[in-house]
């Protein structure tokens, strides 16, 4: 992960690790990471619960994340 490759990108904002992961990521589409950052806003930020097709989402985009690693 990015985060643990280097601990700046664990302060930047939102938009910026986006951007950071569609570069180290290139192999993954970009509406996909699209979507991952919309279920992590809706995780921390909103009082609406995650369902389990984003969680789903997010761990077959983490797979493909975990192979490259």
């Amino acid at each position: 992960h990015l985060v643990h490759k280097e601990r700046k990108y664990s302060k930047i904002k939102d938009k910026e690790f986006l951007a950071a992961l569609k570069q180290e990521f290139s192999q993954v589409e970009d509406t996909r990471w699209d979507t991952y950052l919309a279920v992590v806003r809706k995780a921390v930020y909103s009082a609406d619960t995650v369902t389990s097709e984003e969680v789903r989402e997010c761990l077959e985009l983490y797979k493909v994340v975990r192979q490259k690693a």
